[in-house]
């Protein structure tokens, strides 16, 4: 799936194309989602696998988790991975998903298990590494683009409570973190996370217990944004950066009014401005 490369592509890919399990589809540059929509769209296999453009499948990753699907009767699931940011490797297992993916592994087991209430806390699928049955598309939709990047999550959200969720303990593939642009995309995915959960909860018919325990994460997660969105502020405002810093500062009250409106912040917000606008760097303001 080429979403609008500008570099030599075609020609890298041409030579595989003589092997018609390849097939090759090159459109105008639309995003992650738009791109993995018209890959799903062409798709017509029982299962559908993401592979984003800098990560890596092992030779085996399909061959194990088909096998693996047939054998627990899955419907969605994914793998651990290792993780590779500049000069380390960590495996995905032991990142802070940790006690979300042993729930999972235990889920086979034990029905107890509410995989819905545990997606709801967090997107615990690492969306390289993961399968799922193409008919889930076909019945629910594809991909919200208004969704990305955390579009897979809204999709994991939208196929449950019916989805048979598994986790292979084996890392199959490779999965690349960048530094570049981090401050920006880690707000960004939080706020797009923010969204999937509010989508989910308007169409929510499921459970009492569920519905709550969607309000309860809305709240906590745009609590949490929004103060870690005014750290930013005063962090960019205290360089003197007062328009990028008035990003974080719209982005915050758009997400939590209220965390920033407490008099204490609120104050504190105003006089860093103050003071950036006067060019006055460095300074500490209290909050």
């Amino acid at each position: 799936m080429d979403d609008g490369s500008t570099d030599n592509t075609p020609q890298k890919i041409e030579p595989y194309l003589k092997d018609r399990r390849f097939a090759y589809i090159r459109q105008d540059n639309k995003g992650i989602a738009g791109a993995r929509n018209t890959g799903i769209r062409a798709a017509v296999g029982e299962w559908v696998c993401l592979l984003d453009h800098d990560d890596r499948w092992m030779p085996t990753k399909l061959e194990r988790q088909l096998a693996f699907a047939s054998e627990q009767k899955l419907d969605l699931l994914g793998t651990d991975a290792v993780v590779i940011k500049a000069d380390t490797r960590t495996l995905y297992s032991r990142t802070r998903f940790s006690n979300f993916l042993e729930k999972l592994r235990g889920s086979l087991d034990d029905a107890s298990i509410d995989l819905f209430e545990l997606l709801i806390q967090g997107n615990f699928l690492c969306s390289s590494s993961v399968m799922i049955r193409k008919s889930f598309f076909d019945r629910l939709g594809l991909l919200d683009e208004a969704a990305a990047p955390a579009d897979d999550y809204e999709m994991w959200l939208r196929c449950m409570p019916e989805a048979k969720i598994g986790f292979l303990d084996e890392p199959l593939i490779e999965y690349h973190l960048h530094e570049h642009n981090y401050s920006r995309n880690r707000f960004m995915m939080a706020e797009k996370e923010i969204y999937a959960l509010k989508k989910t909860y308007a169409g929510f018919k499921g459970i009492r217990k569920q519905r709550d325990e969607l309000e309860q994460r809305i709240s906590q997660l745009s609590g949490i944004t929004a103060r870690a969105c005014l750290d930013e502020y005063h962090r960019v405002a205290q360089n003197g950066l007062l328009s990028d810093a008035l990003t974080f500062l719209r982005q915050a009250l758009s997400l939590a009014p209220s965390e920033v409106l407490m008099p204490r912040r609120f104050a504190a917000a105003l006089k860093r401005g103050v003071l950036s606008a006067f060019g006055v760097r460095g300074a500490h303001v209290k909050s």
